[in-house]
């Protein structure tokens, strides 16, 4: 850090004056090896908009799938949320905070204090985008839709004796490697 205190995003646009980038409303397509934040409103503003709604707000599943693809990249989210005049959270952008909660409830540890693997997207046999994260010697594997009951993942190796579980679950998935 530039400075013991706290940390400087680049939006003042001053070359060596910045810790971190922080793309608005956009991601990068890479991974960066620097720590970067997304920032974005939950609707096309940042402040209170009562003519918003829910088709000009993102969906809760559209939300997570930002959170996985940023964090898989080694980036962070910001998430603004407009308050009404009265303080109140306007109950469209209460709900998908909740259910994004909820989703981090079980699977935060594919989240929180990760980082990215040796690349960051997939893709199954069936078509299904992927995206991976690691921590202490596990890697996650973010699948953004219904795999099938039997799925394959091109190009993944695991190590013989390898445990592969679902977050939120307490069986072993069965595997096998070809």
């Amino acid at each position: 850090n530039l400075f013991h205190d706290g940390v400087i995003n680049n939006r003042w646009r001053v070359r060596g004056l910045s810790d971190y980038s922080t793309p608005e409303y956009s991601k990068l397509d890479h991974i960066s090896a620097d720590k970067w934040e997304t920032c974005r409103g939950m609707g096309h503003s940042f402040g209170y908009n009562r003519f918003e709604d829910e088709s000009q707000t993102i969906s809760s599943g559209e939300l997570i799938r930002l959170l996985i693809d940023i964090v898989s990249k080694n980036g962070n989210l910001l998430i603004n949320v407009g308050p009404k005049a009265d303080g109140t959270i306007p109950d469209i952008q209460l709900e998908r905070l909740k259910e994004m909660g909820a989703w981090l409830q079980v699977n935060g540890d594919a989240i929180y204090d990760t980082s990215p693997w040796k690349t960051f997207e997939g893709k199954t046999a069936s078509g299904i985008d992927i995206r991976y994260t690691q921590k202490k010697g596990k890697l996650y594997i973010h699948i953004f839709g219904k795999p099938r009951s039997e799925e394959t993942i091109p190009g993944l190796v695991f190590v013989r004796d390898s445990e592969v579980t679902l977050l939120g679950g307490s069986a072993t998935l069965k595997w096998n490697q070809n």
